[in-house]
């Protein structure tokens, strides 16, 4: 048995020291896989799959099955756990939120809707003012949190393709009923709009890229089975994500690795961009397919890019346009003068430039 892990030096998600000391802990041997230190083509990211594909993490699973294909032709994956055993943050949210919403009485929803307005979504109270709209309207505020379509409105970037475009997703009613099974309306469209269309596309484009047959333990049907019917007090038993996981570690490994604070499997597009691969932000600059083709606004990015270098911090709105500029340019892109209905751009955080289910 060999263990692969990503490393992105200098990152606060760099878990390769962990990931060596589990390995020494287990008995295996380990190999880290360096992310590049400077500029690198999207050519393969582009070629690996058949859509214009901008899950940041895809980046590192084709680097780790370049490494994998030297030595084996069957890799196994992690995927599934933190989804069906409630592993990421945003679900203990949900489920706190939900908790909350069962003790509110009808009328504080509406309450809520005429208070929410006055409260300034910047600044200390924005956490406070995004969980209160958890509690009381449930999946439609949790699905409007996120930023990834109106960074395009605010700044004019959308083209003639898109201009007037919105996602279905932005207009999820509010509820009190919805706010009372939060936890379980924000775990069925995580995993139809995120698990099945990203994270999986995810494994099997660069898998497949490489030739590598991966395989994922917890999505075998009777563990996915078995972990999707126990209740979230056990899932998150002792204030844990994931606790039955961890439990087993901790009984199997020790305490050291099974408690230890989760990372996740990310490519820290938004701060290398800005720094040491910022070189592949100038074909953004002017004249770009997207220009040229009708997504974006003629000049349109060029504001956008010198406040995100000066703050050296590149939104992922800018990293999904740039992947989508690469692909329309290596594809040929289809006649200029036709728009498509078929591509719009999919806002959650670490999802596709498209949305799978309508393209």
């Amino acid at each position: 048995m060999k263990a692969f892990t990503v490393r992105a030096g200098g990152s606060d998600s760099d878990e390769s020291a962990a990931a060596a000391d589990t390995a020494r802990k287990l008995g295996i041997s380990h190999e880290i896989v360096d992310m590049p230190e400077s500029d690198f083509s999207l050519d393969e990211f582009t070629d690996a799959y058949s859509e214009p594909f901008s899950c940041q993490s895809a980046l590192a699973m084709l680097w780790v099955s370049r490494a994998v294909k030297r030595l084996a032709t069957v890799l196994l994956t992690g995927d599934g756990g933190d989804d069906v055993f409630l592993g990421y943050s945003f679900f203990h949210n949900a489920w706190t939120a939900q908790k909350v919403a069962a003790h509110l009485p009808p009328a504080a929803a509406a309450s809520w809707n005429l208070l929410s307005p006055v409260i300034p979504a910047p600044g200390p109270l924005r956490r406070a003012k995004r969980f209160l709209g958890y509690a009381t309207g449930g999946l439609g505020p949790f699905l409007q949190a996120h930023d990834g379509l109106p960074y395009y409105w605010e700044r004019s970037i959308l083209g003639d393709r898109l201009a007037g475009r919105d996602l279905v997703q932005r207009h999820v009613a509010p509820s009190l009923e919805s706010a009372r099974r939060l936890l379980w309306d924000v775990f069925a469209d995580h995993r139809s709009r995120h698990f099945v269309s990203e994270f999986m596309v995810k494994i099997d484009g660069a898998t497949m890229h490489y030739a590598l047959e991966a395989r994922a333990p917890f999505l075998d049907q009777k563990v996915w089975e078995f972990a999707a019917a126990l209740p979230a007090e056990v899932r998150f038993a002792g204030g844990n994500l994931k606790a039955v996981l961890r439990e087993i570690a901790r009984r199997r490994i020790g305490p050291e690795v099974a408690f230890r604070e989760k990372r996740g499997f990310t490519v820290p597009v938004e701060r290398w961009l800005a720094e040491r691969w910022s070189g592949m932000l100038e074909r953004l600059r002017h004249g770009t397919e997207l220009e040229l083709s009708g997504w974006v606004c003629r000049g349109s990015l060029e504001a956008p890019l010198r406040d995100a270098l000066e703050r050296r911090w590149i939104p992922v709105q800018l990293w999904r346009l740039l992947v989508l500029d690469h692909w329309l340019e290596r594809n040929q892109a289809p006649t200029r003068s036709e728009p498509s209905g078929q591509m719009i751009l999919e806002e959650a955080d670490t999802s596709a430039l498209v949305d799978r289910r309508r393209a």
